[in-house]
């Protein structure tokens, strides 16, 4: 049956993009037994790129951190580590590794292997962004900012299966942190990391790479040498499609398990089908705009402001987005228990008097035009498109769009060649640190230029406060004083939406959209 013929009468399910041709020549190789539909191509395999979704979702088939996560609760289960223990000021951490642990080639995990993947990580040779996880380990902020080695990092491995770390700082939920993609082991051979010179990538979790075929699939194979690998798949394909629509389809002709992306004309339709293929739920998480104020227009916060004020966040989501996510004022996701909900400020009459005065301090009579980099989801096209039209409309501000592969608009941003681009954060964990920490001055993850140590003082002492009310004001506090600065818009909280073939068990749903292959079976 074609793909038309199947989805028609389905009203706004009816995406007629003849795609049957490329279904059948995605089917060769043979089709795996479990096939996701990843959206864009990852920029890399390595872990301490895994900063993005697309990277993230790959390297936890590939790599087992010390620890997991239920796919439903969230509860922190045993990975590579089999049982931990903690100071009771939660300062000091021992993590006893499996007897069980090896790497796809056969040999032993042991704790030197965290060790040097988490120096690598904090090490600033390597430019990671995933070193901001580990910024509260004993000595790792002056390891970035160059004063220390790595070498001096506070995790040791006393012996092949005892790992110790210290921290200076206690974050808010430090075991469902090193659940993070990034922080996972790296079997470092004598020939050079694998990453780097094109040798076979050695994995320690359910997965290990069999081949790779750019802008189409990995395929990955199970990992013979892990402990429960009767349990998985025999062959799993990543797809790196970032068009939407296509994954729709193919996931509706039976080519796709799991879609991460869907477009959103299409999620009322399937929400009405009531099959139980369309996972949705709130999710902590906030798309946002990163503005770089290192430009010299851009680095006045009366022109920031104006940017953001003069932003229509109600009707961007009615054009934009199938209607489950959240306007947003603030940059903190509201699902943190206790946390307010900040009205929204569009106000175009005050962006105009800002842009006035903002202009007038720069010796300026206009705006010069502006160019909002994002990646190539068609999601990302259309927010692009309304604000755009804002932009125009409200402040007569001329705004070029870029559109970029993924692995390039990571690479603009990071190097700070853009003025405003798409940004987003999920949630490690469900509290309001999460995001903050994001735009702390020495943060990996920052990239707006952004720098004030007064926000920088009050995240770090509200964080230290116990849990309750007073803590949560404190973090407030220093959200208004990031907001205020534009350096960061948010534009919506986000929902997920997962379309998952009935066949599949254990996928799970939580708010943050986690879902971790040792959790997933083989199904039906």
């Amino acid at each position: 049956m074609g793909v038309v013929t199947r989805i028609a009468g389905w009203g706004a399910l009816a995406v007629v993009i003849p795609v049957l041709l490329l279904a059948l020549a995605l089917r060769h190789p043979p089709r795996a037994d479990f096939v996701v539909g990843n959206g864009n191509e990852p920029k890399s395999l390595d872990p301490a790129e895994a900063s993005a979704l697309p990277e993230g979702r790959v390297v936890r088939f590939l790599f087992e951190p010390l620890i997991v996560l239920d796919n439903s609760t969230l509860e922190p289960l045993p990975g590579a580590a089999a049982s931990w223990e903690s100071t009771a000021d939660g300062l000091a951490w021992t993590f006893h590794l499996r007897s069980n642990g090896y790497w796809s080639d056969g040999h032993p995990v042991v704790a030197r292997d965290f060790v040097n993947a988490f120096r690598r990580l904090v090490d600033p040779a390597t430019g990671s962004r995933a070193a901001a996880y580990l910024l509260d380990v004993t000595n790792a902020r002056e390891i970035r900012s160059g004063k220390l080695s790595a070498d001096k990092l506070g995790i040791a491995a006393p012996s092949p299966s005892v790992l110790m770390m210290t921290l200076e700082r206690r974050p808010a939920d430090w075991l469902r942190t090193l659940a993070f993609p990034a922080l996972v082991p790296v079997s470092i051979p004598a020939s050079g990391i694998p990453f780097e010179n094109g040798k076979p990538l050695i994995s320690n979790g359910p997965f290990r790479v069999a081949s790779r075929t750019p802008r189409d699939r990995i395929r990955l194979e199970r990992n013979s040498f892990h402990r429960d690998a009767s349990r998985w798949p025999a062959s799993v394909d990543i797809l790196a499609c970032d068009s939407a629509s296509t994954l729709l389809n193919m996931f509706l002709t039976g080519d796709v398990d799991w879609v991460t992306d869907i477009p959103p004309a299409v999620i009322a339709p399937l929400s009405r089908r009531n099959d139980g293929t369309l996972r949705a739920a709130p999710m902590s998480g906030t798309y946002f705009i990163r503005v770089n104020t290192r430009r010299r227009a851009l680095g006045n916060r009366h022109i920031r402001a104006a940017l953001d004020l003069s932003i229509d966040r109600r009707a961007m989501a009615a054009a934009a987005l199938p209607g489950g996510e959240l306007p947003a004022s603030g940059l903190v996701a509201p699902l943190t228990d206790g946390w307010r909900s900040l009205a929204l400020r569009d106000n175009v009459a005050r962006a105009r008097e800002l842009l006035k005065q903002g202009l007038k301090e720069e010796g300026l009579t206009e705006l010069p035009p502006l160019e909002y980099a994002y990646n190539t989801l068609d999601l990302h096209q259309t927010i692009a498109e309304v604000l755009q039209r804002q932009w125009q409309e409200a402040l007569g501000i001329r705004v070029r769009l870029s559109r970029m592969e993924n692995a390039s608009l990571l690479a603009a941003v990071r190097s700070g060649d853009f003025d405003l681009a798409r940004g987003s954060w999920i949630a490690d964990h469900l509290d309001p640190t999460t995001f903050l920490d994001v735009f702390l001055s020495d943060a990996p993850n920052n990239q707006t230029g952004f720098a004030d140590q007064d926000y920088d003082r009050a995240v770090k002492a509200a964080a230290a406060l116990p849990p309750g009310a007073q803590r949560l004001a404190a973090l407030a506090l220093a959200e208004d004083r990031l907001i205020a600065a534009s350096a960061v818009i948010p534009l919506y909280h986000y929902a997920s939406y997962n379309l998952v073939s009935p066949r599949v068990d254990g996928f799970g749903s939580n708010p943050l959209d986690l879902h971790f292959p040792q959790g997933i079976t083989k199904g039906r």
